[in-house]
């Protein structure tokens, strides 16, 4: 489990979602809480027992998200 983690927290996904949690809180704070919501699921469920569900349906709405965050002007530009 241990491992899954590390392959997580060091994934493009985690680092995006954070790097750019600053700027998309300014932009619309709604969706950086939700965004943020998802990415911490995902890595409760990988320190202990693992729900694939609930792996993926996290995953399938953190994707989504970020699509929106995305389009936020000035999110993904520094």
């Amino acid at each position: 489990m241990l491992r899954w983690r590390r392959l997580f927290v060091g994934s493009d996904t985690h680092s995006l979602a954070r790097d750019i949690d600053g700027r998309l809180r300014q932009a619309d704070p709604e969706l950086a809480k939700q965004l943020c919501m998802n990415v911490v699921t995902i890595e409760n469920q990988l320190t202990g027992t693992i729900d694939g569900s609930t792996v993926k349906s996290a995953a399938d709405k953190a994707a989504g998200l970020l699509e929106q965050a995305a389009a936020e002007p000035g999110v993904l530009q520094k």
